[in-house]
Order: C-alpha cells, then structure tokens, then sequence
C-alpha cells in the first residue's frame, strides 16, 4: 500500500477530503471484521428494566418516550438571592415558617383555613429581594423566641440592612409602586413589633398608609390585593393599641375592607346567626351608650360561636372572614376611644371598653404565637379594678370576668399581685369553690375557651392557693 503525504496548507475541496478519509479507512481495516450491530435490533433494545403498570399499559394511548426517572439533585427552590450551605438551610426553615399556621393553634377546631392560601410573603420572597431578606430578617427573630438555639441577632440586622438598601433604591427611581414594595413596607413594620420598637416602626405604618392613598385609596387596592390591605389594616391596629393612638386607616376603610373579604370568604350562616348569641346580658348594659352596648353584643355572639365550633354543635369559621371581623371590632373600639386619649368618664362603661379590648388582644398574635405585652393596656386595667365599686352583684360578675380576660391578655398582669388578690376577693365575695362555677360566670361574657381556660385557670389556682 503506497503513503501519499497530504500538505494541509493547500486548497482541499469537500470532494478531496472525503477521498482522503476514504483512504486512510481502508489501511487502517486491512484485515479486519468489522462487526456492527443490526440497527433493526437496536431500535427495540430495552432502554430500562422499569415496567409501566398494567393499569397505564392497558390505558387507551399510552404516552410514549423514555421511562428513564432522572434522580433530582436539588429540592428546586430558587431564591433572588444566592444561597449556599448553613444560609440555605435557614432559609428553608423561615419558608416553612411562614407556611405554618398563623391563628392561634387552639383554635384549630374553630377555624377553617382551607380556602386560606399560604402566606402572602411565601410567594414574594421567591421573587423580590428586599422581601426575601425583610421575611428571613423578622422570621429569625421569631424563630429565636421559638427555639432554643439562637440564630444570630446579626444575622437579621443584616437581612434587614439588605431591605433598607433595596427599598430606598426603588423608591428613589420614583417608580409606580408595585404590591411587592407595599408588602416590604408591611413586613418592617412587623420586624419592629417583633423587636418591640412600636415608635421606631411607626414610619412604615405612615409610609403604607401613604402608598395607599397614592394608589387611589384602600378600597381600590383591595380590590387586586385585599390580603394585602388586610395585612394593613392589621399593622395599623396593633400599633394603634400599643401606642394608645388612633389608627391611621379608619373604621370605614376597615368596613369597606370586611365586605369584600366577606364577599370572598365569608359564610351565610355566620352572618345571619352574628349578633344573634343567646348569652346571659346583664342589666347594667342598657344603661351605656348604644355603641358599646352593640359591639359587647357582637362581641360576645363572635365568643359564642367560637365555642360552639369547638365543640362541634356549630359549623367551623372561615379564617380570613373571622380575622377581618376581628380587625373591625378593634377599629370600632378605638373610633370610640383611644387607650392613650380621655377615658370615658362612666366607670362601667371604662372597663367594658377595656375587658373587650383585652378580649381582642387575645386574638392578635405575632408571629411567634405570643401575646404582645401592652403597658398601657395592662395600666388602665390595674386602675379600674382598684378603683371599680363592686357593691352589686352585676358588677362584681363583670368584674371577675375583667380580671380573668385580663390575665388571658398578658402573662405578667396575670401575674401581677394586685390583681391576685383582687380575684381573690370577687372570688370569695361570690362564694365560688370550684373553677367550674367561675367558667358558668364567664359563660356570660366573651369567653372563648379553647383560647382563654389555660390562663383563667392559672389565675384562679394562684388566688385559690391565696
């Protein structure tokens, strides 16, 4: 076989080359079997020894392709920011945090969530950075009062100093605002309620109350974002009741705010049957203005119907309604008057203003499940059990009712001595034995028992043991 040398820096046509190739082959197999596989065999050479079920094979037109299952190597969640190792982690954690029952967990026979979607802040820390690091920032200090490991109060400041960066960059493009920028907004408000920095925070409550006026006002957008406005409307109120001022959105917004998510969640029963509790009134309530007695009224029927559910001789409420009555029976409280402002000047009227408050507080966790402790609440409370005449039957029943709804309200007033040895008092005043006959008294007034018993109970054995 003769060589032939080939010189690359000529010109070589398609034709030439293939030639050549053709040529080199040949000297290359000289003498050799090549032996290649049927390509008819090939085409049905079993790719798997995975069998599809016979309830699928015999399915009329069975989809074709590889049945090759690719193991995954990741869990699939993308997040705006880059994560890796311990960081991932905790994220993943503060993801399913948020994705965790928000109301309180007693009441979970009461309350049907399954309409619920999950948290608005799930969805935007996929998507948006400066929520996505607000979310984890507020999540590790909940997760910090929740287990015993801490994460690192650095840690959040950090998250949190990312959100300010971020939020100031957008809002200095003087951009149309979107609905992830309110819910920034909502969401460092809720990291200051979480440090307790009430004053500190109260500028984000002002910013979303602004964002929303910019956007036409709140019913305009509740009508794209209404658990949005929602988490407003609840911002604002909480703030309100710690720092004893009044809300910035109004008792008509959160009305407003009420029918549409009652239009959305709300259930025909639980209206017609609102208002309508077959409860205990006592007598001394005909003589206070209509507006308390109304909402003590409404109050009670909402306690009621909370029990029934419980105890399953009543159909469950939905979530997202029973928070939006909430939210109006807190504005309607605070439209009469403000916890920081003049004080109604007819005693009763003072401490069934107050005990429905407390009533109220009970219903407005954080996001760690606690009760947010209120000095101002906590104050005026001390004052008019010690300053209330309890002459009359009728009162001294409202009075116990105030001290226990009280305790239910704030771990450290229950706690308090003052209000020990008042329950002490109204206790042996009305001659009562046993924690049962002080429940047929509260049975009276909002009292929900799945939520208030534990704390009611811890009272009377402190003053039994008195």
């Amino acid at each position: 076989m003769s060589f032939q040398f080939i010189d690359n820096k000529l010109s070589i046509d398609q034709a030439a080359r293939k030639q050549i190739r053709r040529h080199a082959a040949t000297g290359k197999n000289k003498g050799k079997t090549i032996v290649r596989s049927s390509r008819k065999h090939a085409s049905t050479t079993t790719i798997s020894s995975f069998d599809l079920p016979d309830i699928i094979r015999k399915g009329p037109n069975p989809a074709k392709g590889s049945s090759q299952i690719e193991r995954p190597i990741d869990d699939g969640l993308v997040f705006p920011v880059p994560l890796f190792g311990e960081s991932k982690a905790l994220v993943k954690r503060v993801v399913g945090f948020l994705c965790a029952t928000r109301y309180a967990p007693q009441l979970s026979k009461a309350i049907d969530s399954t309409s619920l979607a999950s948290s608005m802040f799930v969805r935007y820390i996929f998507i948006d950075q400066a929520c996505f690091h607000c979310a984890v920032a507020t999540s590790i200090l909940c997760l910090n009062n929740l287990v015993t490991k801490q994460e690192g109060i650095l840690q959040a400041m950090s998250h949190i100093s990312h959100t300010f960066r971020l939020i100031n960059q957008r809002l200095s493009l003087r951009e149309e605002i979107s609905d992830t920028t309110m819910a920034v907004i909502v969401s460092m408000a809720q990291y200051e309620r979480h440090q307790n920095q009430y004053q500190r925070g109260f500028v984000h409550v002002q910013a979303s109350r602004r964002m929303v006026q910019l956007q036409g006002g709140l019913l305009q957008v509740s009508k794209s974002h209404h658990i949005l406005v929602q988490k407003m409307l609840r911002v604002d109120l909480e703030y309100a009741l710690q720092l004893g001022s009044s809300a910035l959105f109004s008792l008509e917004d959160a009305i407003k705010e009420n029918r549409i998510i009652n239009e959305l969640y709300g259930d025909i029963w639980r209206q017609n049957h609102a208002g309508s509790s077959k409860s205990y009134r006592s007598p001394f309530l005909g003589s206070l203005r209509r507006d308390i007695q109304d909402i003590f009224i409404d109050v009670t029927s909402l306690a009621s119907m909370l029990n029934d559910a419980t105890n399953g001789v009543g159909p469950k409420l939905n979530c997202g309604a029973f928070h939006s009555d909430l939210l109006v029976i807190g504005y309607r409280l605070g439209n009469m008057y403000t916890l920081g402002g003049c004080r109604p000047k007819c005693p009763i009227e003072n401490a069934i203003h107050l005990g429905l408050t407390a009533f109220l507080v009970t219903f407005l966790p954080g996001l760690d499940h606690r009760i947010a402790h209120n000095d101002l609440l906590s104050n005026l409370l001390l004052d008019v059990v010690q300053g209330l005449a309890d002459d009359v039957l009728d009162i001294q029943e409202m009075l116990l009712w105030m001290l226990y709804i009280g305790a239910a309200s704030s771990s450290q007033l229950g706690a308090h001595p003052t209000w020990i040895s008042k329950s002490k008092d109204i206790i042996d005043t009305l001659k009562l034995r046993t924690w049962e006959q002080v429940k047929d008294i509260l049975a009276k007034y909002p009292w929900v028992n799945a939520v208030h018993d534990t704390a009611g109970k811890a009272l009377w054995h402190q003053s039994h043991i008195n």
